[in-house]
């Protein structure tokens, strides 16, 4: 009887703990269904689809191949070189390509499931948000089209992850400006039209942390600089 009591005090205790965990942790059980189903429909895709060749998708390809051969005086800039590259990495595979971009938009869903998450804490909401992506049958057949959409998506969301991250955090995160800068020179580099987007907008950046400018305005400026740093690099 002692023995019993004490493996039944003992599954009690450890419930409990597992219990308290998921009180401190509300996030965890909805995110993690929301990334189940959001994998469940990709694999769905990957079953019953191929990758879709599109018209656009020859002149990346193109750009690609002149990029893998060093030669790029004769791309004469028609594409930018983003996607092209990505195609380069993965080695020109169509169904590699595709695979990556299912992965990167299960990776949007996770930003924007925690972006919804940081700013109201509603697991529901959070949950809603997220799956509007997911669940999407548009988004996902586009994950499935050898085109710079679903990379541009990414690299853009990042650097809305790093903004969201400096204006809620209360550290001051010199890292967090350099990915941000990082992120939108990458996103340029798939999609030029991104750069309207406020969050590729320095504006926003100088707004971002919690800290106090002095008279000269040097915490400005050194914003700025991280920004701009970041963005120089991937440019």
């Amino acid at each position: 009887m002692g023995l019993a009591g004490e493996t039944q005090h003992d599954e009690t205790v450890g419930f409990t703990s597992q219990m308290s965990a998921a009180r401190q942790r509300p996030w965890l059980i909805p995110f993690v269904v929301v990334i189940g189903v959001s994998f469940c429909a990709r694999l769905l895709f990957v079953v019953v689809t191929s990758p879709v060749w599109w018209p656009d998708s020859i002149g990346y390809m193109q750009l690609a191949r002149l990029i893998g051969r060093g030669n790029l005086a004769a791309g004469q800039g028609i594409r930018t070189p983003g996607y092209p590259l990505f195609m380069l990495l993965n080695d020109f595979n169509l169904s590699a390509i595709r695979a990556t971009q299912m992965i990167m938009g299960l990776a949007i869903t996770s930003g924007i499931f925690w972006i919804i998450w940081t700013l109201n804490h509603k697991p529901w909401l959070a949950s809603s948000g997220a799956l509007l992506y997911g669940l999407s049958i548009a988004q996902v057949r586009l994950e499935s089209f050898i085109l710079t959409e679903t990379l541009a998506t990414a690299f853009l969301l990042g650097a809305l992850v790093c903004l969201v991250s400096l204006r809620t955090s209360q550290r001051r995160d010199w890292w967090k400006l350099l990915a941000m800068g990082v992120f939108q020179g990458f996103c340029l580099w798939c999609a030029p039209y991104t750069s309207s987007y406020p969050c590729c907008s320095p504006y926003p950046l100088l707004r971002s942390c919690h800290c106090d400018r002095d008279a000269s305005g040097s915490t400005s400026y050194r914003r700025s600089g991280l920004w701009l740093s970041g963005s120089a690099i991937s440019a």
